[in-house]
């Protein structure tokens, strides 16, 4: 189960839905911004006392243009299938957006599943479907996978995401908040 809500409006959730798709197309055709530069500006993870997660942290590893961010996550318990990701949008024009979807469902979602849960360590203990197990994971040096956002999707500002995890009556058990530096450096000449 994957649903967006944009405003409220289902219009505008399929308009969005059309862009997307046609966004995605355009990168396959096109390829990723040579000169996209992500910072992460800042990292919070926020933990609620539950049974089934443990605490999480994120430290901001430095760099001059870019940056890269170490995420530890402990599961205390076998995380329940009917367990629920919100991920909140705000580009910073007033237009806020939110993906939910079941967190078992995240693992096979593009950007989640292809890019971040891929990276989880170690390896053999990393989720590749549903249930979860207990255990620690750690994602090192992560920074954002560029060539899955389409060219002209990011514009230069402030770009803040929340990853919200929850039980299925939505009660939060972790919270991680995230702010990122979106700006385009000189465009270089590609060789190739």
């Amino acid at each position: 189960m994957i649903s967006l809500k944009i405003n409220g409006n289902a219009r505008n959730c399929k308009m969005f839905k059309i862009v997307f798709l046609f966004s995605l197309l355009a990168k396959f055709a096109l390829g990723a911004e040579p000169n996209l530069l992500i910072k992460v500006k800042s990292a919070e993870m926020i933990y609620n006392e539950n049974p089934i997660m443990g605490k999480w942290s994120a430290v901001i590893n430095p760099g001059e243009k870019e940056n890269s961010v170490d995420i530890n996550l402990e599961m205390k318990d076998v995380v329940p299938q009917d367990a629920m990701c919100f991920i909140d949008l705000d580009k910073g024009d007033g237009k806020k957006k939110t993906l939910k979807m079941r967190l078992c469902d995240a693992i096979h979602e593009v950007i989640l599943g292809n890019d971040l849960f891929s990276r989880l360590s170690p390896k053999d203990k990393a989720p590749k479907d549903c249930p979860f197990q207990p255990g620690s994971l750690f994602i090192k040096n992560y920074a954002p996978n560029k060539g899955l956002i389409p060219p002209g999707m990011m514009k230069d500002g402030i770009f803040k995401f929340s990853a919200r995890f929850t039980d299925a009556n939505e009660n939060p058990w972790i919270i991680g908040n995230f702010e990122l530096e979106i700006s385009h450096g000189p465009l270089t000449p590609q060789m190739g």
